[in-house]
């Protein structure tokens, strides 16, 4: 980890430019000089430099709550199938806990050694370092597995992530991409260096493409959830 300071004028410096900041979580204080902060930041957006950008709003710790949850196996064992399930398509969850019978949690999750092998990284839009943060692919295929495995067991739940930005389904019925199709084109980036949520973390091993041409041309034919 690397050190760094913070104060208020350089947030609202950083907000003048549409970038969100606030104090890390849990900061590691170093110590404090004329008004200042020394503390170590945490690199949140794990592109391996702690900086300005682990304060911008990227979604890199978004979670899953899946609430209100009635099905043919326990929410204990849910978790666990869920698990398995994201594991299958590449993907690792530090951790999926049923707080309670009608109540599980998914959080962190991230790009697995699977896909790694497969895919390679995804690229920070900030820094355009590599890491294993989630892209909106990456983001639609974990939605629809979540679908897909209380389907298979009959279940009915409502889930939601990043705050109720995203409703992935209630009680019986399965959301998809078109539902979330507005929210994939809202600047995640700053004022000065926008990224819309569907570019960001763009796959090292797919070139760059004409997002806007792509998604027009998608509805030109009917397409599954599960295609």
């Amino acid at each position: 980890m690397k050190s760094g300071w913070y104060n208020e004028s350089h947030r609202h410096a950083l907000a003048s430019k549409g970038i969100k900041t606030a104090m890390p979580k849990n900061p590691y204080i170093m110590g404090s000089q004329a008004g200042k902060i020394k503390l170590r930041l945490r690199d949140s957006d794990h592109d391996g430099v702690p900086n300005k950008f682990d304060c911008s709003p990227h979604d890199p710790t978004r979670q899953h709550a899946i609430t209100r949850y009635v099905g043919d196996v326990p929410a204990e064992v849910m978790a666990d199938k869920i698990k398995q399930a994201l594991a299958e398509e590449g993907y690792d969850v530090r951790e999926v806990t049923a707080k309670s019978n009608r109540h599980i949690d998914l959080q962190g999750v991230r790009l697995g050694e699977k896909y790694l092998e497969e895919k390679g990284y995804n690229i920070s839009p900030y820094s355009g370092r590599r890491g294993r943060i989630l892209n909106w692919d990456n983001w639609v295929e974990v939605n629809n597995t979540l679908n897909k495995v209380l389907d298979e067991y009959h279940a009915s739940a409502n889930i939601k992530s990043l705050g109720g930005k995203f409703k992935i389904r209630e009680g019986t019925k399965a959301y998809t991409e078109d539902d979330w199709d507005e929210a994939g084109y809202q600047n995640v980036g700053s004022m000065m260096s926008p990224v819309d949520r569907k570019n960001a973390w763009a796959s090292e091993g797919v070139p760059k493409v004409n997002k806007e041409k792509a998604h027009r041309l998608s509805h030109l034919k009917p397409t599954s959830v599960w295609d």
